[in-house]
């Protein structure tokens, strides 16, 4: 849960708020994790959409690693991105 009012967010730092509350045990990311949200971002066609595809990665993805790092799930999410521009 965050503190922050979601209106005032930009998309990067939304998402952000998202990914840390489905990791639950963390108060911030690795500055890596934050280029893959800006990279998620730039393919992505609206924030929806990128919200939507982490939604169905995330909860699998972070029961089954002890450190996940957003890097591991990169190429998946963006192939979700694309697979979804298509249709």
């Amino acid at each position: 849960m965050s503190f922050a009012n979601p209106q005032n967010l930009s998309p990067s730092e939304l998402v952000a708020q998202y990914v840390l509350s489905l990791k639950g045990s963390s108060l911030f990311l690795p500055y890596q994790d934050y280029a893959v949200i800006d990279q998620w971002l730039a393919n992505s066609q609206n924030l929806d959409d990128l919200l939507l595809a982490l939604s169905d990665i995330l909860p699998t993805y972070f029961n089954h690693n002890r450190k996940p790092s957003l890097v591991g799930i990169q190429s998946l999410v963006l192939n979700r991105l694309s697979a979804n521009k298509m249709r």
